[in-house]
């Protein structure tokens, strides 16, 4: 006797509507009062998407309005309506978060205000002061965002300070092994690359539990390609190193040519073709994309320093000893776009550990990069904003054990939630999370409030259920 196991969809959470009234006073040192008032657009459908675990990914619950709301951010432009982040191009002002205090002389945190703030099963009423050394510039926007979102923020400036905020204290469950770290999920499935042999490439396809259930959870299978027969020229595939990009849609791209420590990694020089390989797991098909170096320098490739976000390809360029320059070309149209080069910015290459430079992406234009101490175990993060072309600190940072600061989109899964890799008990892994600066709500002044140091500020946010 035989039956069709189908497929079990997961249930998804909804969230209610809230409506939100924002008000904004600032107060000059002759005692002018002027008033900024009105409603908020409130994004029910991104908390739905944030209280929504996703199956096995086990992220965890934001079930209290600390949690979820609890942030607060300021921003230089309108934010367009359906924006779960911060937009490319847009500056962060000022931010804050319950229970925060000012930090010395640091310009951008405010300070919450627990006596005039209030909560009931009637309304949240939160208020953050800024001093008129904070928030200063051109505020035409205001958004709720998590606790942790307001802890973080969007760029803090360089001379700011780092408080190591680690994005694994905010983690979900552990999928376990190289291929939960870096494997590719898409429509109740993890795509895993396993190598290349006599010609074959190999890729494990194993069923997940996240949108969708399945019974088959742990059972795999092998898909693999003729390379020959599908007119691919064969590049090596190291299991331990490769990284599944999702580009979304179903989509993954991947480069692995290193071979380790000791085998070192391969160099490309000026006018030289980069390959890659795309597995479109729709149609479970694999085919192959180059594009050239036309940075006019040899480019040396790491283990996880060849990313691909967007339709673009970061490349960490990584030297003995020396700090990394970064190369972005744009894959589509077969381009060299921008050399990054900060040298106390990013990661340094020793021979002994290759850095864990694995870039993330916020949104489109707008992406995250790690910086190696070299005196200590610390990976510090930077945020760069393509069409602002500035790279700024970011109040996240990575040790050595499970905690992560970096985070590889899940586009394929969902729009919020990102993939850390880390390490626990020695062994390599993949943490899992909802990307926490996500916006809950959106407030686009009418008049923009322009505030300056001879000026003090309150922001007033109050979220009734509609």
């Amino acid at each position: 006797m035989r039956d069709i196991a189908r497929e079990i969809n997961l249930k998804k959470i909804d969230a209610p509507t809230l409506h939100g009234y924002v008000e904004i006073i600032t107060k000059t040192k002759h005692g002018l009062v002027e008033r900024t008032k009105g409603e908020n657009t409130f994004q029910a459908s991104v908390l739905a998407k944030v209280l929504d675990r996703n199956g096995e990914l086990g992220l965890p619950m934001l079930n209290s309005y600390t949690d979820s709301v609890g942030g607060i951010l300021l921003f230089d432009k309108a934010i367009p309506a359906n924006s779960e982040f911060m937009p490319a191009g847009t500056k962060m002002v000022g931010h804050g978060y319950r229970g925060c205090t000012t930090q010395g002389t640091y310009p951008l945190l405010g300070t919450y205000n627990s006596s005039e703030s209030s909560t009931s099963s009637d309304a949240i009423t939160q208020v953050y002061d800024y001093a008129t050394n904070q928030a200063n510039g051109t505020i035409k926007a205001v958004s709720l965002t998590s606790y942790y979102g307001g802890v973080i923020g969007y760029g803090l400036g360089n001379n700011a300070p780092w408080n190591s905020y680690r994005l694994g204290n905010y983690a979900g469950t552990g999928l376990g092994g190289e291929e939960g770290a870096r494997g590719g999920y898409y429509d109740g499935y993890r795509y895993y690359p396993l190598d290349v042999s006599d010609g074959v490439l190999s890729i494990q396809k194993m069923p997940i539990n996240i949108t969708k259930g399945n019974i088959f959870r742990g059972l795999a299978k092998t898909l693999t390609f003729d390379l020959a027969e599908l007119g691919i020229t064969p590049k090596a595939v190291n299991s331990y190193w490769t990284v599944m990009w999702d580009i979304g849609g179903g989509k993954f791209r991947f480069w692995s040519e290193y071979t380790g420590y000791s085998g070192g990694a391969p160099t490309v020089g000026s006018g030289g073709t980069i390959y890659y390989y795309e597995f479109d797991a729709t149609t479970e098909t694999l085919s192959q994309g180059t594009f050239t170096n036309t940075s006019g320098e040899t480019i040396r490739l790491g283990n996880y320093g060849v990313a691909f976000l967007d339709d673009k390809c970061f490349i960490a360029n990584y030297e003995e000893n020396q700090y990394a320059n970064v190369y972005v070309f744009d894959v589509g149209n077969n381009t060299f776009l921008k050399k990054i080069t900060n040298a106390s910015n990013f990661s340094q290459y020793n021979g002994q550990y290759a850095p864990m430079w694995l870039p993330g992406e916020i949104t489109d234009g707008l992406y995250l990069m790690s910086a190696w101490n070299p005196s200590g175990s610390i990976h510090y993060s930077f945020l760069y904003d393509s069409v602002n072309d500035t790279t700024e600190r970011m109040n996240l940072a990575v040790s050595s054990s499970f905690d992560f600061s970096q985070v590889r989109k899940l586009k394929s899964v969902g729009s919020l939630i990102g993939m850390g890799f880390g390490r626990a008990s020695n062994q390599n892994t993949g943490w899992a999370c909802i990307e926490p600066w996500y916006l809950a709500t959106i407030y686009n002044l009418s008049t923009a409030v322009t505030k300056d140091a001879s000026m003090t500020m309150k922001v007033i946010y109050t979220l009734t259920e509609a």
